[in-house]
Formats: C-alpha cells, sequence, structure tokens
C-alpha cells in the first residue's frame, strides 16, 4: 500500500480512512486493516453515524407537536431514517402513515417552532432559519 508510518502519522493527525484510501487507491477496509496490523487505536465512527444524537429529546417535541419524519429530517438537515433512529433511541412509538394535522395541532407546532428557533445556534440545538412557516390542511395563508 504504501509507506505504513505516514498512514499512521495522518491517520493519528485526524485524517480519515477514507481519506487515507483516496489517496493510495484502495479501500478503507485496507487501511483500517493496516492500522489495526500497526497497534493503531482506531477512532470511534464519526458523528456522520447519528447527525441527531445530541438532539433526540428536540426530533421527540416535534415529531409529537405532529410533524412528519421528512418535516423533521429536513428541519434537521438529515435523512428520514436518521430522524427514525433518534426518534427510537428516544423511545418514540411512530404513528401510523398519513396522519393530518388538526388546527390545535398546527397551533402547537408553531409554537414549538417559534420556541426551538429562538435557541437556535445553542450547543444542543437544532440549526433552524429564525423565521419558519408551518403549514397543513386547514391553515389560512399557508
Amino acid at each position: 500500500m504504501g509507506n505504513e508510518a505516514d498512514v499512521v502519522a495522518r491517520y493519528r493527525a485526524g485524517d480519515s480512512t477514507n481519506a487515507i484510501a483516496r489517496e493510495y487507491g484502495v479501500t478503507p477496509s485496507i487501511v483500517g486493516r493496516m492500522l489495526r496490523k500497526e497497534g493503531v487505536e482506531m477512532r470511534p465512527r464519526g458523528p456522520y453515524r447519528r447527525p441527531l444524537a445530541d438532539k433526540e429529546e428536540q426530533v421527540a417535541a416535534l415529531y409529537r407537536a405532529g410533524f412528519s419524519l421528512k418535516e423533521i429530517a429536513e428541519l434537521a438537515s438529515c435523512s428520514t431514517i436518521a430522524v427514525k433512529g433518534a426518534l427510537a433511541r428516544g423511545g418514540v412509538a411512530l404513528r401510523p402513515r398519513g396522519s393530518h394535522a388538526t388546527r390545535a395541532v398546527i397551533e402547537q407546532r408553531r409554537e414549538l417552532l417559534d420556541e426551538l428557533a429562538a435557541r437556535s445556534g445553542e450547543p444542543g440545538y437544532l440549526a433552524l432559519p429564525a423565521t419558519l412557516r408551518v403549514s397543513g390542511p386547514g391553515v389560512d395563508g399557508a
């Protein structure tokens, strides 16, 4: 593969196995095997595996307020699968597909979004735009 000392040094300096593998024209698993063979302690997988790891409570609050998986994923800039994972880790049961929001639920959603948008950017909070529109059936101007 190349200079093992260079690969070890780059990994210890913070380069990912993917980045190193691309440079050497091999797979990340080959890089990982070589690093383990050299006795390098492997880092845990990156935060991309759980983009909502510290935001499960917010995700659960949005979901309980009637937001769909797709809407939450769009707000959090992640996939619906990531949203499902956050809900599962939080012990939240999924609603049946196709549930529709009522006027009361839509008003609750507006209030929750206002609250979350006000705290946007704080550690552990979703980065939300300052102004958000909540839409749903029966909402004038939405």
